[in-house]
Order: C-alpha cells, then structure tokens, then sequence
C-alpha cells in the first residue's frame, strides 16, 4: 500500500486542514516556522500509531491506547495547538 495524501489537523501549529498530495518525491518549502517540520511529526505519530495498533496479532482484541504498557506518541499539552488548549479550557470552566 502507498501513501498518497495525508491531511493533518489541530497539530503543534497546524490548526487547520489542508491535504497535501504525496508522490514519488515531495519537497516541503515554506518560510521558517511555518509549520513544515510539524507535518512530518504529525505524519511520523499517526504512523506510529497505526504501527502499534498493526503489530497486534488478528486474534488478539484490540486494547485501549491508556494501558500502562503503551505510551502513546500524541501528547495534548505538547501536540494539541496552544490557543485551542486555551479556548478548550475556558470552555471547560464555563461548563461546570
């Protein structure tokens, strides 16, 4: 199977989708941070991801991703972006 577009939404500094075309060579260009960088890690953590999920034998039900023997490679204080964890959390504290 070939990777052949990816979209990457509320990642680091990405708060938006976009869908970015995958060939046989692709070069990312853009001013410095601008987000290039943060492509790749969101690319490289949903690969992980589905790594993890695909390494389990067919006959093994899936597990949740909280288990203590699996740390998973999305951290919200660190991935999520900044100024949503903001309005997230002060939609939190009108809620309640």
């Amino acid at each position: 199977m070939r990777l052949v577009s990816f979209t990457v939404l509320k990642y680091r500094s990405i708060k938006t989708a976009h869908k970015i075309k995958i060939g046989a060579r692709t070069i990312l260009v853009g001013p410095n941070n601008e987000g290039e960088s943060n492509l790749i890690r969101a690319l490289v953590t949903a690969m992980q991801v589905l790594t993890a999920v695909r390494a389990q034998p067919p006959w093994v039900k899936p597990r949740p991703t909280r288990l203590p023997f699996y740390r998973s490679p999305y951290e919200w204080e660190r991935d999520y972006p900044i100024e949503l964890q903001l309005e997230t959390s002060a939609v939190n504290r009108r809620s309640h």
